[in-house]
């Protein structure tokens, strides 16, 4: 299609991109739009161009002080990015640009207010904001064009559903507005497209078909003699040692490189052991201070180092320049990430994008060659959308009530509300119950057929701009300096926050030096046996098609090894995934050993094997299916042998660990006699009570001085919230999030009509293919009595003197047999772990003869 943009906009490109060549044509029609394509196709400058081309031609017409264009993105780096690249072209034609988000200081934000930029690039959250501001609220009513960056990041998560809401509010006052999305490759274009446009009108898609070229291979190294005396000096196994050898090297080969993990843990972890090499990389993620980030990223960018160790926080299109080479360190759990990750190398259309899984032991390898073959295939996982969360849906009514002068229709209210995707099923009565809630809080009054505002409305509705779980955070300072570095999570504080304590951050060891209230200070040591911080969050799981595959896969190896010697399967099986011979012979001699005793358990069979006091069901379904097996089976063993189990799970199997033997046939009878919807009733009555805790507080539900308190406070939230919206929404997000209910009730049909089979076994000691669950933990299979005893020396304490209450910390190993007080050498000493000031002042109040409230 041919198309005319402004005369004054300068020439950009020598020729147009073929997404930009169907885009901006339809843009300047007037069309909503969702452009989906790869990174480095230029789908910015294709939403850009034209919205800057219409703008300038209204300009001419005459228009008054206002915000015409917003651009969001999920992510305040973006932010800064997408400012960089807006601001050279928008000084040319004399188009004022700024930008707006939670670190924006208040003067910048005052002087927005009396002179609003025609150009605003913001933050879902920061959108939220500005909608219920009287000062802003006349510059929005003039905006014409809305473009939302990263379409695909927002997608399955509250936030995105705090966002189609945020977009119907602004339609109320920004009549025509017109909304172009720009997503990476997601699995259903079409949804994402009624997702952001809403219920009320249409959004015409763009796909770009222009192939781009990936390079993917998965790499299993096995250690050398050399790796035993490198896994000395970088404190680890041998295994380990020969993962960050090869890395290493390959690092080197190709830098500058992006090494992405699944955590913060394995970031540091890496960092760190890349830093006793020699071998200088940055850290990034996002329990580290934005300082730190902006530096890692500056650096990459100017080639001055040559990696940095990553989680997802770049897995979005943060500028940092060209990069070659990306390492995903184990199994991504899911081609969608794997194929955003592998794309952030090759950064543009023309370059080959390089994707390389350093994956290691038996589930990891067989995950990594599955989802190789995936992302060749271009087979993403199904996008789930949160539909009707009521939290958001609150925090949403209360933003509609301010922005409407205190007072609403209730009808209006919900009229607004349906037009959003999310909520386009909303019944009245859910509503109006919503809001009775709400009512009963105190977040809002009902009278008669309106909302209106109460005096805790506006606190509340700032308070909870985000949809983020609240985590209580201690900041760490460097003492030298004074530079903010990171934070620490609440459960690591509790256990090691103690002046001399050793932490990993940055990838470097540093020595805790003071405490002061919620600040940590800190100064660099040269120790690298340090504590590598934990932090509150879900490593992503493996998604259903993904643990499938590989059931696929097993069957498939379980065939060949019938008809075929190992060796031939091997050369068979490196040669099609492209990967190292020796690692698929382990993988194939461990499927040898476990046929000598049982099946292998695959997509069409279940493994129900027990040893001792312990049953492993194998099943290659996911995380969110094996989660409610998991869920569902504890609470039937509980009803039929009267006795509690402790369960854990992962991708392929679930662990049961009895206080008896449990013969595991009568499980398997179990599995065969499941019912969805008593399943789905066992899951709502054990809704986790970490979930309903996140949100009641973003209810406003729970006094702020009771957000962080002890797992016996949590477990009494679910009859605390019994039949209210708090409980309906926590267990609505875990079925959404946590659980896979559609692919479990498919389970459910497989194993009555006899697609899926179930096979038994029973032995002295688990089978080769239950050692990964059973290595994990409780079961004494491989850890060792030092290795045990090392770890239980070395945690943290808190003790506190009965009598005259005074408090320190220490590590185990440092407490003699009979601990004294340091103070007034009393023998009555306990721990605390959690709320030490609030223990504290009820110990006081006892020792007055006071009551407890």
């Amino acid at each position: 299609m041919s198309f005319q943009l402004h005369p004054s906009i300068p020439k950009l490109f020598d020729s147009y991109t073929a997404v930009q060549n169907q885009s901006i044509p339809l843009i300047l029609r007037g069309e909503n739009l969702l452009i989906v394509a790869p990174t480095g196709s230029g789908k910015t400058e294709a939403a850009f161009l034209p919205v800057l081309s219409m703008y300038l031609k209204l300009r001419e017409s005459g228009v008054s002080s206002g915000i015409y264009i917003i651009y969001i993105t999920p992510l305040r780096a973006l932010n800064r990015d997408i400012y960089k690249r807006l601001i050279r072209l928008c000084r040319e034609v004399e188009v004022s640009v700024d930008v707006r988000h939670g670190d924006t200081p208040r003067s910048i934000r005052r002087i927005q207010g009396k002179e609003p930029p025609e150009v605003l690039i913001t933050t879902p959250e920061t959108l939220q904001a500005i909608l219920v501001s009287s000062g802003m609220r006349r510059w929005l009513s003039r905006v014409r064009w809305i473009i939302v960056d990263e379409v695909h990041n927002l997608l399955e998560s509250k936030r995105g559903v705090q966002l189609t809401v945020g977009l119907e509010r602004l339609k109320n006052i920004a009549y025509n507005l017109q909304i172009i999305g720009l997503s990476a490759t997601v699995q259903n274009p079409k949804l994402v497209a009624k997702f952001l446009a809403g219920s009320s009108r249409q959004m015409k898609v763009v796909i770009d078909e222009t192939p781009k070229s990936y390079e993917f291979k998965v790499e299993a190294p096995k250690p050398k003699s050399e790796d035993f005396e490198l896994a000395m000096k970088l404190q680890t196994k041998p295994e380990t040692a020969a993962r960050i050898k090869l890395m290493a090297k390959l690092i080197e080969k190709y830098k500058p490189t992006l090494v992405f993990t699944n955590c913060r843990e394995y970031a540091e972890y890496l960092s760190s052991r890349f830093r006793l090499m020699g071998l200088e990389t940055s850290t990034h993620h996002s329990s580290l201070s934005k300082t730190v980030r902006e530096h890692a990223e500056a650096l990459l960018k100017q080639g001055l180092i040559p990696a940095v160790v990553c989680t997802s926080s770049l897995e979005l299109g943060i500028d940092v320049g060209y990069v070659n080479l990306t390492i995903q360190y184990l199994s991504p759990r899911q081609v969608t990430s794997f194929l955003q990750r592998t794309g952030r190398s090759g950064h543009s259309l023309e370059r080959t994008s390089k994707g390389i899984i350093i994956s290691a032991g038996l589930d990891d390898l067989l995950e990594s060659l599955a989802i190789q073959m995936l992302a060749v295939r271009r087979r993403l996982e199904e996008v789930k959308i949160h539909s009707g969360a009521l939290d958001v849906l609150a925090h949403q009514v209360a933003g509609i009530v301010l922005e409407n002068g205190g007072r609403i229709k209730q009808d209006e209210a919900l009229a607004i509300i349906r037009r959003s995707y999310p909520y386009r099923g909303l019944s009245k009565r859910s509503f109006e119950k919503l809001l009775t809630y709400m009512d009963r809080l105190g977040l809002l009054k009902l009278q008669n057929d309106c909302v209106v505002s109460s005096r805790r409305t506006k606190a509340y509705y700032y308070r909870h701009l985000s949809t983020i779980p609240e985590e209580l955070k201690f900041p760490v300072y460097n003492l030298e300096n004074g530079e903010e570095i990171a934070y620490l999570g609440e459960d690591f504080f509790s256990e090691y926050g103690k002046p001399g304590v050793k932490v990993i951050l940055r990838g470097r060891p540093w020595i805790i030096k003071a405490i002061e209230g919620d600040r940590v200070y800190v100064k660099p040591t040269d120790d690298f046996i340090a504590a590598i911080p934990g932090w509150e969050g879900e490593v992503l799981p493996t998604s259903h098609q993904v643990a499938l595959t590989v059931g696929i896969l097993r069957r498939r190896i379980a065939e060949l090894l019938s008809v075929s010697t190992i060796e031939e399967i091997a050369t068979k099986l490196a040669e099609e995934f492209n990967v190292e011979k020796a690692p698929i012979l382990d993988v194939l001699k461990v499927f040898e050993e476990q046929l000598r005793v049982a099946i292998v358990p695959s997509d069409s069979t279940l493994l129900v094997e027990g040893f001792d006091r312990y049953v492993v069901v194998h099943s290659c379904f996911g995380h969110g299916v094996n989660r409610i097996l998991a869920k569902v089976l504890t609470e039937k063993i509980k009803q039929k042998f009267k006795e509690e189990c402790i369960t854990r799970c992962d991708a392929y199997r679930i662990l049961f660990i009895l206080s008896s033997p449990i013969d595991p046939s009568s499980i398997a009878d179990m599995l065969k006699q499941l019912s969805f919807n008593e399943s789905l009733k066992i899951l709502k009555e054990h809704t986790d009570p970490y979930v309903i805790r996140h949100v009641a507080v973003k209810f406003d539900a729970i006094p702020k001085n009771l957000y962080y308190k002890s797992a016996s406070f949590l477990m009494t939230l679910s009859e605390l919230f019994k039949d209210t919206p708090v409980h309906e929404e926590a267990f609505r997000f875990q079925l959404s999030t946590h659980y896979d209910v559609k692919h479990f009730s498919k389970l459910l049909n497989k194993l009555k009509n006899g697609a899926v089979k179930i096979s038994i076994y029973r032995g002295e000691k688990p089978t080769p293919m239950a050692m990964p669950i059973v290595e994990v933990g409780e079961v004494p299979v491989t850890e060792s009595l030092d290795y045990f005893e090392d770890r239980v020396m070395n945690r943290v304490i808190t003790l506190l003197c009965l009598d005259c209450l005074n408090t320190r910390r220490a590590t185990i190993k440092e407490l003699p047999e009979y601990v004294n007080c340091n103070k007034c050498n009393s023998r009555r000493i306990t721990i605390v772990k959690w709320r030490i000031d609030e223990v504290l002042k009820a110990i006081r109040k006892l020792k007055q003869g006071l009551g407890l409230t």
